[in-house]
């Protein structure tokens, strides 16, 4: 009898224990299917603020970004979004007892990280090819670098006699003409007759790369006079070395290559204010007029190494413009050698000239100089800038040389993406502002369940 009494406590202990644990593991499945269901239903509230990217950036750029301020709604809107959305997702068991946004990844932070990163994954999804590998191959991975010993390379002048150069009828300086060729006398001369741009004049509420201080300060002009020996030794190294800088250029420049306008491709983005988008991320002024003239500088100063090199070692070129010299010399009294590289390069700008004249045109420009696609005639130049040239299916185009120059700018190409992607999407929005593009954020969330209280830190991104 006491045995069965014994069981029949032991069974009632048992039976107890077991209640106890069921409850306790139904107490802790509950606890952690409503942690499991705060923690979802968190990061579904972020996702939908997420959701709610630009469609405008994405349809046409292929970024992702999401304005913190929600369009001019104020810096509290993301809060209370998430707010809302969480609580209609959590139901009525659940309290927020609080929400913050703790922390937002802005498009620019660490020197837009995030943009870099998408667009490296776009130019990998959409299998955008480098145009800078066609120009390696076309070029041989050469450049205009040249040494400066090339400057101390007198021409041999001891045929021709000063005085006897005196008593013939007075040659034309070609500096002359080149020095007119500048500003807008220049455009005038390279430009197509139907070649169309905007009328638009970026301001500085326009654009967020002001933040850098270096804005509507990128002009560059060649000095077409060739009076100073040593400004055109500047010219000719500023923008002539360029080979290192397309080695190292990646998916940047592919990119801004194919959504990006440029003069003679403005139906990229037919939505853009600019019509010279690419001349912009290259020169950063305020029109399209000012951009396109600083590109065609950049290109004369990139082509006149090559030009000028080829006149050096060609023997009849260079006894014209050795017995050029000689006579622009001794009416001058500039020292004859120096002249002479004046003269050179006088010519090598010429020729440049021309070649951009043709590449503005849609021709593709061979690379490399001969006597059979030199186009310039040394006692005509002011005519024969405007000959024919040697069109070529290998050789550059105007859109390569932009990649070049691109891959040259690459530290304030992206900066200056965000300026285009800012002004075309105001388009459809004025309120929409680089400054408040997010990429990603954090939240803090303290949420309330039955008696519990469970802690959730979240941190998303595109």
């Amino acid at each position: 009898m006491n045995n069965k009494g014994k069981i029949t406590v032991f069974l009632c202990l048992m039976v107890s224990v077991l209640l106890v644990l069921g409850t306790t593991m139904l107490r802790v499945v509950s606890v952690m299917n409503a942690k499991s269901k705060s923690v979802m239903c968190t990061r579904t509230a972020i996702s939908n603020t997420q959701a709610g990217y630009n469609r405008y950036i994405f349809d046409h750029y292929h970024i992702l970004l999401f304005d913190k301020n929600g369009n001019g709604k104020g810096e509290g809107f993301v809060e209370q979004e998430i707010y809302d959305n969480l609580q209609k997702n959590l139901g009525d068991e659940f309290d927020i007892l609080d929400l913050q946004v703790t922390e937002y990844e802005m498009i620019y932070d660490n020197s837009c990280k995030s943009m870099k990163e998408q667009i490296a994954d776009y130019v990998q999804y959409a299998a955008i090819e480098y145009g800078t590998d066609y120009i390696k191959e076309v070029t041989g991975g050469k450049d205009g670098t040249f040494s400066d010993s090339v400057f101390e390379q007198y021409y041999e002048p001891s045929e021709f006699d000063p005085e006897e150069i005196l008593d013939t009828e007075e040659k034309e300086d070609p500096r002359g003409m080149t020095g007119l060729l500048t500003g807008d006398v220049l455009l005038a001369a390279v430009l197509p007759e139907d070649l169309t741009m905007s009328d638009y004049s970026i301001t500085y509420e326009d654009i967020v790369s002001v933040r850098d201080g270096d804005f509507f300060s990128d002009i560059f002009e060649v000095n077409s006079n060739f009076d100073d020996f040593d400004s055109m030794k500047s010219d000719m190294k500023v923008f002539g070395t360029w080979s290192d800088s397309l080695a190292q250029a990646g998916a940047n420049v592919a990119y801004a290559g194919a959504v990006f306008n440029n003069a003679l491709e403005q139906d990229v983005n037919e939505t853009a204010v600019l019509s010279c988008e690419l001349e912009y991320l290259i020169c950063g002024m305020q029109t399209d007029r000012l951009n396109l003239k600083g590109v065609v500088n950049r290109i004369i100063a990139m082509r006149m190494p090559v030009n000028y090199m080829f006149l050096l070692s060609d023997a009849k070129k260079r006894s014209l413009i050795i017995e050029l010299a000689a006579a622009v010399s001794a009416f001058t009294f500039v020292p004859l050698p120096i002249m002479e590289h004046l003269i050179a390069g006088c010519w090598a700008y010429a020729e440049s000239v021309a070649e951009v004249r043709h590449l503005l045109n849609g021709d593709k420009m061979p690379f490399t100089k001969t006597n059979a696609n030199w186009i310039t005639d040394l006692n005509n130049l002011s005519e024969t800038i405007y000959n024919g040239g040697t069109s070529d299916d290998k050789g550059l185009s105007y859109k390569d040389y932009l990649l070049i120059l691109l891959a040259m700018n690459n530290n304030k190409m992206i900066d200056r993406m965000l300026d285009l992607m800012q002004l075309n999407a105001r388009q459809e929005n004025e309120q929409f502002s680089m400054s408040h593009a997010a990429v990603g954020l954090e939240v803090n969330v303290e949420i309330a369940s039955e008696g519990q209280v469970f802690y959730i830190k979240e941190k998303r991104s595109y």
